[in-house]
C-alpha cells in the first residue's frame, strides 16, 4: 500500500505528465522548437515531476529511471 503521504506526489506527478501529454499533442518538433510558451510549459511540467519525485521512497525512484534522470537533469539546469 502507498503511504499516504505519496499519494498528492504521485498526483502532482502524473497530472503534469498529462499536461504535457497535452501540451504537446499533434505538434512537430519544428512547431515545438519554435513554440517558447509551449516550451516552457514543459519546463515547468518536468519541475514538477521532478521536485514531487525527490518524496518518493528511494525504493520508488529506484525503479523509474526516468524520474532518476529527470532530477538529475533538473540539477544540471538549476547549477
Amino acid at each position: 500500500m502507498v503511504a499516504r503521504s505519496l499519494v498528492p506526489r504521485l498526483t502532482d506527478i502524473v497530472e503534469a505528465i498529462e499536461r504535457i501529454h497535452g501540451v504537446l499533442e499533434n505538434i512537430s518538433l519544428q512547431e515545438f522548437e519554435t513554440d517558447w510558451q509551449r516550451q516552457r510549459l514543459v519546463e515547468r511540467g518536468i519541475e514538477i515531476i521532478s521536485k514531487a519525485s525527490r518524496h518518493l521512497t528511494d525504493e520508488m525512484n529506484a525503479r523509474h529511471q526516468l524520474l532518476r534522470n529527470l532530477q538529475r537533469d533538473r540539477d544540471d539546469l538549476t547549477r
